[in-house]
């Protein structure tokens, strides 16, 4: 599996925005109205995105939990008030319909669900992807590749070109489903609580 992104939490989307911009990175805020995320994007497809909050508004939160999905949304709300830092990993698949996936955490009891994603960023682009969300927040989830979007010729003042070696401190249960998706490349995986440290390959 690839890496698609890494959720960095925030409590200010933009004192987090000015933080990576401080850092070196270019930052592309994700909606050109109220956005509730930016993202630093790779010419790979790659991309760290910075999250204030799950986009959820009160009345969805209170229709999915009335409809079977209350596990699902508390796991997802409980992101919101995660300290500042790197979070959950997402990985990326050509195969929308999930079904490896999907039959990998059936198997270990894991509830999921597919959500779809669409939203129109900054340069117009309407972006559409699926999610296959674990109900436990703590997975890593995976998205398949964007449609519509247009390629970026980025370059970071820091010279940043991608996301290098993941130090992934987490459960047994965790490393089990990364193993059986196939693992990933870029990851080093260690028993402990939670913990992501990211490095980054420079031109």
């Amino acid at each position: 599996m690839e890496i698609s992104h890494i959720l960095y939490k925030v409590d200010n989307l933009k004192v987090g925005a000015e933080l990576f911009e401080d850092r070196g990175f270019k930052v592309e805020y994700g909606s050109p109205k109220n956005p509730h995320n930016a993202l630093v994007y790779f010419n790979d497809g790659s991309y760290i995105e910075i999250i204030q909050n799950m986009g959820f508004t009160k009345p969805l939160a209170f229709i999915l939990r009335k409809i079977g999905y209350k596990d699902f949304v508390d796991g997802m709300l409980k992101q919101e008030n995660s300290p500042e830092g790197y979070i959950r990993i997402a990985f990326e698949n050509e195969d929308d319909s999930f079904f490896r996936e999907k039959s990998i955490l059936d198997q270990l009891g894991q509830k999921s669900v597919i959500v779809p994603i669409k939203r129109k960023d900054i340069k117009g682009d309407v972006l559409q992807c699926k999610c296959l969300f674990p109900f436990n927040a703590s997975y890593p989830f995976v998205k398949s590749k964007f449609l519509n979007f247009s390629e970026r010729d980025i370059k970071h003042p820091n010279g940043a070109v991608g996301i290098g070696a993941v130090e992934y401190h987490t459960s047994w249960e965790i490393i089990d489903y990364i193993e059986r998706l196939g693992g990933c490349t870029n990851l080093k995986l260690q028993v402990g609580d939670e913990k992501i440290d990211v490095n980054f390959i420079y031109a």
